[in-house]
Protein backbone atom coordinates (compact mmCIF):
# COMPACT_ATOMS: atom_id res chain seq x y z
CA UNK A 1 0.00 0.00 0.00
CA UNK A 2 2.85 2.78 0.61
CA UNK A 3 4.49 1.25 -2.02
CA UNK A 4 1.34 2.52 -4.63
CA UNK A 5 1.45 5.86 -2.62
CA UNK A 6 4.64 6.47 -3.32
CA UNK A 7 4.41 6.01 -6.80
CA UNK A 8 1.40 8.32 -7.46
CA UNK A 9 3.29 10.39 -5.42
CA UNK A 10 6.33 9.95 -8.20
CA UNK A 11 3.65 10.37 -10.90
CA UNK A 12 2.33 13.48 -9.67
CA UNK A 13 6.09 15.53 -9.04
CA UNK A 14 7.04 14.28 -12.64
CA UNK A 15 3.70 16.19 -14.12
CA UNK A 16 4.39 19.39 -11.96
CA UNK A 17 7.80 19.02 -13.54
CA UNK A 18 6.77 19.05 -16.99
CA UNK A 19 5.43 22.24 -15.97
CA UNK A 20 7.77 23.80 -13.92
CA UNK A 21 11.13 22.82 -15.17
CA UNK A 22 12.46 21.11 -11.88
CA UNK A 23 10.86 18.10 -9.89
CA UNK A 24 10.69 18.64 -6.37
CA UNK A 25 12.15 16.26 -4.17
CA UNK A 26 9.97 13.87 -2.19
CA UNK A 27 9.93 12.50 1.31
CA UNK A 28 9.75 9.03 0.82
CA UNK A 29 11.86 6.23 3.18
CA UNK A 30 14.82 7.18 2.85
CA UNK A 31 14.44 9.92 1.48
CA UNK A 32 16.93 11.50 2.90
CA UNK A 33 19.78 9.17 1.59
CA UNK A 34 17.94 9.79 -1.96
CA UNK A 35 18.38 13.59 -1.71
CA UNK A 36 22.05 13.17 -0.73
CA UNK A 37 22.69 10.89 -3.68
CA UNK A 38 20.69 13.62 -5.77
CA UNK A 39 22.42 16.52 -4.41
CA UNK A 40 25.87 14.76 -4.93
CA UNK A 41 25.04 13.28 -8.46
CA UNK A 42 24.58 15.08 -11.55
CA UNK A 43 21.04 15.17 -12.38
CA UNK A 44 20.01 12.73 -15.15
CA UNK A 45 17.29 13.43 -17.91
CA UNK A 46 13.61 12.65 -16.94
CA UNK A 47 11.81 11.03 -20.16
CA UNK A 48 9.02 13.11 -20.38
CA UNK A 49 5.99 11.47 -22.84
CA UNK A 50 2.41 13.20 -23.27
CA UNK A 51 -0.89 11.36 -23.80
CA UNK A 52 -3.85 12.18 -25.76
CA UNK A 53 -6.78 10.46 -26.47
CA UNK A 54 -8.62 10.88 -30.33
CA UNK A 55 -11.12 9.17 -32.95
CA UNK A 56 -9.52 7.65 -36.36
CA UNK A 57 -10.85 9.75 -39.15
CA UNK A 58 -10.40 9.79 -42.56
CA UNK A 59 -7.48 11.38 -43.69
CA UNK A 60 -9.29 13.15 -47.07
CA UNK A 61 -12.93 13.75 -47.61
CA UNK A 62 -14.64 15.45 -50.01
CA UNK A 63 -17.88 16.69 -49.81
CA UNK A 64 -20.58 16.22 -52.63
CA UNK A 65 -23.42 18.91 -52.63
CA UNK A 66 -26.42 19.41 -54.36
CA UNK A 67 -26.43 22.40 -57.18
CA UNK A 68 -29.72 21.39 -58.82
CA UNK A 69 -31.24 24.79 -57.55
CA UNK A 70 -34.43 23.37 -56.34
CA UNK A 71 -35.72 20.62 -53.34
CA UNK A 72 -35.61 17.15 -54.78
CA UNK A 73 -36.71 14.21 -53.33
CA UNK A 74 -33.79 11.51 -53.40
CA UNK A 75 -34.71 8.06 -55.38
CA UNK A 76 -31.19 5.95 -54.99
CA UNK A 77 -28.22 6.01 -52.89
CA UNK A 78 -24.78 3.96 -52.82
CA UNK A 79 -25.22 2.25 -49.35
CA UNK A 80 -22.72 3.79 -46.78
CA UNK A 81 -19.14 2.29 -46.76
CA UNK A 82 -19.47 1.19 -50.14
CA UNK A 83 -15.92 1.46 -51.79
CA UNK A 84 -16.16 3.68 -55.09
CA UNK A 85 -14.08 4.24 -58.02
CA UNK A 86 -13.77 7.83 -59.47
CA UNK A 87 -17.08 8.20 -61.92
CA UNK A 88 -19.31 5.92 -59.62
CA UNK A 89 -22.92 7.09 -59.59
CA UNK A 90 -23.40 7.71 -55.57
CA UNK A 91 -26.75 9.28 -55.13
CA UNK A 92 -29.57 9.87 -57.94
CA UNK A 93 -32.47 12.68 -57.17
CA UNK A 94 -35.84 12.58 -58.78
CA UNK A 95 -36.08 14.84 -62.18
CA UNK A 96 -39.03 13.98 -63.48
CA UNK A 97 -40.43 17.78 -63.04
CA UNK A 98 -37.24 18.87 -64.62
CA UNK A 99 -37.35 16.34 -67.51
CA UNK A 100 -41.07 17.88 -68.03
CA UNK A 101 -39.96 21.02 -68.07
CA UNK A 102 -36.78 20.81 -70.09
CA UNK A 103 -39.31 19.69 -72.56
CA UNK A 104 -41.22 22.28 -72.27
CA UNK A 105 -38.36 24.80 -72.75
CA UNK A 106 -37.31 22.89 -76.06
CA UNK A 107 -40.46 23.69 -77.70
CA UNK A 108 -39.55 27.41 -76.31
CA UNK A 109 -36.39 27.19 -78.02
CA UNK A 110 -37.18 25.82 -81.51
CA UNK A 111 -39.70 28.01 -81.46
CA UNK A 112 -37.04 31.36 -81.19
CA UNK A 113 -34.89 29.47 -83.78
CA UNK A 114 -38.14 29.25 -85.98
CA UNK A 115 -38.77 33.18 -85.39
CA UNK A 116 -35.05 34.44 -85.70
CA UNK A 117 -34.76 32.26 -88.99
CA UNK A 118 -38.13 34.11 -90.20
CA UNK A 119 -36.73 37.69 -89.51
CA UNK A 120 -33.77 37.04 -90.88
CA UNK A 121 -35.29 35.48 -93.91
CA UNK A 122 -37.83 38.88 -94.15
CA UNK A 123 -35.74 41.18 -93.91
CA UNK A 124 -34.09 40.92 -97.50
CA UNK A 125 -37.19 41.22 -99.18
CA UNK A 126 -38.56 44.06 -97.24
CA UNK A 127 -35.20 45.93 -97.66
CA UNK A 128 -35.31 45.33 -101.48
CA UNK A 129 -39.06 46.75 -101.84
CA UNK A 130 -38.33 49.29 -99.67
CA UNK A 131 -35.69 50.23 -101.66
CA UNK A 132 -37.44 49.67 -105.11
CA UNK A 133 -40.15 52.25 -103.45
CA UNK A 134 -37.19 54.79 -103.28
CA UNK A 135 -36.50 53.87 -106.53
CA UNK A 136 -39.91 54.60 -107.94
CA UNK A 137 -40.29 57.83 -106.48
CA UNK A 138 -36.95 59.26 -107.43
CA UNK A 139 -37.71 58.32 -110.79
CA UNK A 140 -41.38 59.94 -110.62
CA UNK A 141 -39.29 63.39 -109.01
CA UNK A 142 -36.95 62.99 -112.18
CA UNK A 143 -40.06 62.87 -114.24
CA UNK A 144 -41.97 65.78 -112.78
CA UNK A 145 -38.68 67.93 -112.60
CA UNK A 146 -38.01 67.39 -116.56
CA UNK A 147 -41.98 68.28 -117.31
CA UNK A 148 -41.29 71.50 -115.65
CA UNK A 149 -37.96 72.07 -117.25
CA UNK A 150 -40.15 70.73 -120.51
CA UNK A 151 -42.43 73.32 -120.20
CA UNK A 152 -40.32 76.49 -119.52
CA UNK A 153 -38.03 75.47 -121.93
CA UNK A 154 -39.65 74.22 -124.66
CA UNK A 155 -43.63 74.44 -124.29
CA UNK A 156 -44.47 77.18 -123.45
CA UNK A 157 -41.97 79.06 -126.05
CA UNK A 158 -43.29 77.02 -128.47
CA UNK A 159 -47.09 78.76 -127.73
CA UNK A 160 -45.59 81.80 -127.56
CA UNK A 161 -44.00 81.46 -130.85
CA UNK A 162 -47.26 80.30 -131.95
CA UNK A 163 -49.10 83.13 -130.96
CA UNK A 164 -46.97 85.80 -131.95
CA UNK A 165 -47.26 84.28 -135.67
CA UNK A 166 -50.67 84.41 -135.85
CA UNK A 167 -50.35 87.65 -134.20
CA UNK A 168 -48.35 89.07 -137.17
CA UNK A 169 -50.55 87.14 -139.68
CA UNK A 170 -53.21 88.95 -138.27
CA UNK A 171 -51.69 92.40 -138.52
CA UNK A 172 -50.41 91.43 -141.95
CA UNK A 173 -54.11 91.00 -143.01
CA UNK A 174 -54.99 93.73 -141.50
CA UNK A 175 -52.39 95.96 -143.02
CA UNK A 176 -53.80 94.11 -146.41
CA UNK A 177 -57.68 94.54 -145.59
CA UNK A 178 -57.13 98.81 -145.33
CA UNK A 179 -55.06 99.27 -147.98
CA UNK A 180 -57.68 97.03 -149.62
CA UNK A 181 -60.13 99.21 -148.61
CA UNK A 182 -58.52 102.62 -149.09
CA UNK A 183 -58.40 101.48 -153.42
CA UNK A 184 -61.97 100.47 -153.45
CA UNK A 185 -62.98 103.43 -151.74
CA UNK A 186 -60.97 105.73 -154.82
CA UNK A 187 -61.87 103.91 -157.55
CA UNK A 188 -65.89 103.55 -156.55
CA UNK A 189 -68.24 106.16 -155.06
CA UNK A 190 -71.72 105.89 -156.00
CA UNK A 191 -72.46 102.66 -157.94
CA UNK A 192 -74.25 100.25 -155.59
CA UNK A 193 -72.16 97.26 -156.77
CA UNK A 194 -69.02 98.84 -156.12
CA UNK A 195 -71.02 99.47 -152.77
CA UNK A 196 -71.38 95.99 -152.20
CA UNK A 197 -67.05 96.01 -152.59
CA UNK A 198 -66.50 98.67 -150.27
CA UNK A 199 -68.81 96.50 -147.35
CA UNK A 200 -67.01 93.65 -148.05
CA UNK A 201 -63.47 95.15 -147.90
CA UNK A 202 -64.84 96.89 -144.74
CA UNK A 203 -65.92 93.36 -143.21
CA UNK A 204 -62.25 91.98 -143.88
CA UNK A 205 -61.17 94.79 -142.46
CA UNK A 206 -62.76 94.41 -139.29
CA UNK A 207 -62.44 90.71 -139.43
CA UNK A 208 -58.43 91.22 -139.74
CA UNK A 209 -58.98 93.68 -136.73
CA UNK A 210 -60.97 90.88 -134.47
CA UNK A 211 -57.94 88.47 -135.12
CA UNK A 212 -55.43 90.83 -134.46
CA UNK A 213 -57.24 91.31 -130.92
CA UNK A 214 -57.53 87.69 -130.42
CA UNK A 215 -53.60 87.08 -131.10
CA UNK A 216 -52.99 89.93 -128.88
CA UNK A 217 -55.22 88.38 -126.09
CA UNK A 218 -54.31 85.08 -126.66
CA UNK A 219 -50.47 86.40 -126.32
CA UNK A 220 -51.26 88.34 -123.05
CA UNK A 221 -53.05 85.49 -121.66
CA UNK A 222 -50.15 82.93 -121.70
CA UNK A 223 -48.21 85.73 -120.31
CA UNK A 224 -50.44 86.27 -117.41
CA UNK A 225 -52.32 83.30 -116.86
CA UNK A 226 -51.07 80.19 -118.70
CA UNK A 227 -47.46 80.29 -118.34
CA UNK A 228 -48.36 80.68 -114.34
CA UNK A 229 -50.97 78.11 -113.64
CA UNK A 230 -48.96 75.59 -115.56
CA UNK A 231 -45.71 75.95 -113.94
CA UNK A 232 -47.95 75.96 -110.83
CA UNK A 233 -49.19 72.56 -111.50
CA UNK A 234 -45.99 71.17 -112.57
CA UNK A 235 -44.20 72.77 -109.09
CA UNK A 236 -46.57 71.06 -107.12
CA UNK A 237 -46.56 67.79 -108.78
CA UNK A 238 -42.37 68.18 -107.87
CA UNK A 239 -43.44 68.99 -104.50
CA UNK A 240 -45.47 65.63 -104.16
CA UNK A 241 -42.76 63.63 -106.05
CA UNK A 242 -40.77 65.17 -103.88
CA UNK A 243 -43.14 64.01 -100.49
CA UNK A 244 -43.18 60.39 -101.99
CA UNK A 245 -39.17 60.49 -102.14
CA UNK A 246 -39.20 61.20 -98.57
CA UNK A 247 -41.63 59.19 -97.42
CA UNK A 248 -40.46 56.35 -98.96
CA UNK A 249 -36.70 56.77 -97.83
CA UNK A 250 -38.38 57.09 -94.31
CA UNK A 251 -39.77 53.90 -94.80
CA UNK A 252 -37.19 52.36 -95.92
CA UNK A 253 -34.91 53.88 -92.94
CA UNK A 254 -37.76 52.85 -90.34
CA UNK A 255 -38.12 49.10 -92.23
CA UNK A 256 -34.67 48.70 -91.99
CA UNK A 257 -34.70 49.46 -88.38
CA UNK A 258 -37.72 47.27 -87.93
CA UNK A 259 -36.07 44.39 -89.38
CA UNK A 260 -32.74 44.90 -87.50
CA UNK A 261 -34.55 45.46 -84.18
CA UNK A 262 -37.01 42.24 -85.01
CA UNK A 263 -33.56 39.79 -85.47
CA UNK A 264 -32.35 41.16 -82.55
CA UNK A 265 -34.94 40.71 -80.55
CA UNK A 266 -34.86 37.12 -82.27
CA UNK A 267 -31.51 36.41 -81.53
CA UNK A 268 -32.04 37.85 -77.92
CA UNK A 269 -35.19 35.48 -77.32
CA UNK A 270 -33.39 32.79 -78.75
CA UNK A 271 -30.54 33.10 -76.40
CA UNK A 272 -32.34 33.80 -73.69
CA UNK A 273 -34.83 30.14 -74.20
CA UNK A 274 -31.17 28.63 -75.01
CA UNK A 275 -29.54 29.73 -72.13
CA UNK A 276 -32.73 28.16 -70.08
CA UNK A 277 -32.44 24.74 -71.61
CA UNK A 278 -28.74 24.52 -70.86
CA UNK A 279 -29.31 25.48 -67.37
CA UNK A 280 -32.35 23.00 -67.01
CA UNK A 281 -29.91 20.53 -68.38
CA UNK A 282 -27.18 21.42 -66.20
CA UNK A 283 -29.89 20.58 -63.60
CA UNK A 284 -30.88 17.20 -65.13
CA UNK A 285 -27.08 16.69 -64.51
CA UNK A 286 -26.60 17.69 -61.41
CA UNK A 287 -29.64 14.82 -60.62
CA UNK A 288 -27.02 12.17 -60.58
CA UNK A 289 -23.81 12.55 -58.38
CA UNK A 290 -20.75 10.76 -59.09
CA UNK A 291 -17.78 10.02 -56.85
CA UNK A 292 -14.96 12.86 -57.97
CA UNK A 293 -12.43 10.18 -56.38
CA UNK A 294 -11.71 6.67 -54.92
CA UNK A 295 -12.57 6.19 -51.46
CA UNK A 296 -15.26 5.22 -48.87
CA UNK A 297 -18.87 6.39 -49.28
CA UNK A 298 -20.07 7.98 -45.93
CA UNK A 299 -23.80 9.94 -45.37
CA UNK A 300 -24.02 13.29 -43.22
CA UNK A 301 -26.59 12.83 -39.80
CA UNK A 302 -29.67 15.24 -40.56
CA UNK A 303 -29.55 17.04 -36.62
CA UNK A 304 -33.12 17.40 -37.10
CA UNK A 305 -33.62 13.97 -37.02
CA UNK A 306 -31.75 13.00 -33.73
CA UNK A 307 -28.59 10.95 -33.86
CA UNK A 308 -30.46 7.97 -34.23
CA UNK A 309 -29.51 5.19 -37.36
CA UNK A 310 -32.18 6.50 -39.17
CA UNK A 311 -30.89 9.73 -38.63
CA UNK A 312 -28.95 10.06 -42.14
CA UNK A 313 -30.18 10.15 -46.02
CA UNK A 314 -32.23 7.66 -47.10
CA UNK A 315 -34.78 7.47 -50.31
CA UNK A 316 -37.83 9.76 -50.10
CA UNK A 317 -36.01 12.33 -48.08
CA UNK A 318 -35.72 15.78 -49.68
CA UNK A 319 -32.72 17.34 -50.31
CA UNK A 320 -32.20 21.10 -50.74
CA UNK A 321 -29.69 23.20 -53.21
CA UNK A 322 -26.66 23.53 -51.41
CA UNK A 323 -26.42 20.33 -48.85
CA UNK A 324 -24.11 17.87 -48.33
CA UNK A 325 -25.40 14.68 -49.72
CA UNK A 326 -22.85 12.61 -49.61
CA UNK A 327 -19.30 12.22 -48.43
CA UNK A 328 -16.06 9.92 -49.91
CA UNK A 329 -13.84 9.85 -47.91
CA UNK A 330 -10.13 8.43 -48.17
CA UNK A 331 -9.40 5.64 -45.79
CA UNK A 332 -5.90 4.62 -46.76
CA UNK A 333 -4.75 7.50 -45.05
CA UNK A 334 -6.25 7.80 -41.10
CA UNK A 335 -5.80 11.08 -38.96
CA UNK A 336 -6.48 11.84 -35.39
CA UNK A 337 -6.84 15.27 -33.28
CA UNK A 338 -6.06 14.97 -29.41
CA UNK A 339 -7.25 17.67 -28.01
CA UNK A 340 -4.52 19.31 -24.86
CA UNK A 341 -3.92 21.55 -22.48
CA UNK A 342 -1.63 24.57 -23.86
CA UNK A 343 1.21 23.96 -21.47
CA UNK A 344 1.20 20.37 -22.48
CA UNK A 345 1.66 21.06 -26.30
CA UNK A 346 3.92 23.48 -25.97
CA UNK A 347 6.86 20.98 -26.72
CA UNK A 348 5.08 19.38 -29.51
CA UNK A 349 5.91 20.34 -32.89
CA UNK A 350 4.88 19.71 -36.53
CA UNK A 351 6.64 16.80 -38.54
CA UNK A 352 6.92 15.56 -34.68
CA UNK A 353 6.91 11.64 -34.69
CA UNK A 354 4.09 9.93 -32.64
CA UNK A 355 2.92 6.54 -31.03
CA UNK A 356 -0.54 5.48 -31.48
CA UNK A 357 -2.53 2.99 -29.63
CA UNK A 358 -6.01 1.56 -30.93
CA UNK A 359 -8.24 0.13 -27.84
CA UNK A 360 -9.38 -2.40 -30.66
CA UNK A 361 -6.27 -3.46 -31.34
CA UNK A 362 -3.95 -3.29 -28.03
CA UNK A 363 -1.28 -5.62 -28.92
CA UNK A 364 -0.40 -3.38 -31.92
CA UNK A 365 1.54 -0.33 -31.92
CA UNK A 366 1.17 2.08 -34.80
CA UNK A 367 3.47 4.88 -35.86
CA UNK A 368 2.39 8.61 -36.63
CA UNK A 369 3.39 12.16 -37.28
CA UNK A 370 2.05 15.61 -36.19
CA UNK A 371 0.50 17.51 -38.85
CA UNK A 372 -0.52 20.58 -37.61
CA UNK A 373 -1.49 21.98 -34.19
CA UNK A 374 -4.18 24.78 -34.05
CA UNK A 375 -6.45 26.33 -31.68
CA UNK A 376 -10.01 24.80 -30.75
CA UNK A 377 -12.95 26.22 -31.02
CA UNK A 378 -14.49 28.03 -28.17
CA UNK A 379 -11.66 26.72 -25.45
CA UNK A 380 -8.18 29.45 -25.23
CA UNK A 381 -6.83 26.46 -23.43
CA UNK A 382 -6.72 23.80 -25.04
CA UNK A 383 -5.32 22.97 -28.86
CA UNK A 384 -5.92 20.61 -31.28
CA UNK A 385 -3.30 18.43 -32.05
CA UNK A 386 -3.80 16.55 -35.78
CA UNK A 387 -1.46 12.93 -35.96
CA UNK A 388 -1.48 11.24 -39.45
CA UNK A 389 -1.28 7.55 -39.07
CA UNK A 390 1.59 5.60 -41.22
CA UNK A 391 -0.72 4.83 -44.17
CA UNK A 392 1.09 1.41 -44.22
CA UNK A 393 -1.36 0.51 -40.95
CA UNK A 394 -3.55 -2.22 -41.38
CA UNK A 395 -6.38 -3.16 -39.71
CA UNK A 396 -7.31 0.65 -38.72
CA UNK A 397 -10.90 1.72 -39.13
CA UNK A 398 -12.32 4.94 -39.33
CA UNK A 399 -14.58 5.68 -35.82
CA UNK A 400 -11.92 3.56 -33.54
CA UNK A 401 -10.35 5.59 -30.88
CA UNK A 402 -7.04 5.64 -29.88
CA UNK A 403 -4.58 6.97 -27.54
CA UNK A 404 -1.83 9.01 -28.91
CA UNK A 405 1.92 9.12 -27.42
CA UNK A 406 4.28 11.92 -27.82
CA UNK A 407 7.66 11.88 -26.76
CA UNK A 408 9.18 15.15 -25.54
CA UNK A 409 12.41 14.19 -23.80
CA UNK A 410 14.26 15.80 -25.91
CA UNK A 411 12.60 19.25 -25.74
Amino acid sequence: MRYLTCIRVLSLASLLWMGMGEPPVLALPGGRRAMARTQNSPQREVDRVIRGRGKLEPGGCEEIRSHVGMPLRVLSLAPEGKMVKKGDLLVELNAFDLIERREEQEIRALKADLELAAAKASMPGAERVASETVVVAEKALLLAQDELKSYREQEFPGQVKAVETELNLAEEKLRMATARMARVERLVRDASAEKALLLEADLAGSEAEAQLRAARNQLDQLESTVRPRRTAQLSFVIAQRELDLLRARNERTQLTMQSEAAVRIAEAVRRMERERLARLEGRLRATKLYAPRDGTVFYPRDPSRGTRRNSQIRPGDVVHDGQVVVQVADLTQLKLNVRLQVPLARGIEPGQSATVHCDALPARTFRGQVTDIKDSAGDSKEVLVCVCVDGSAKGLKAGMTATVEFDVSDK
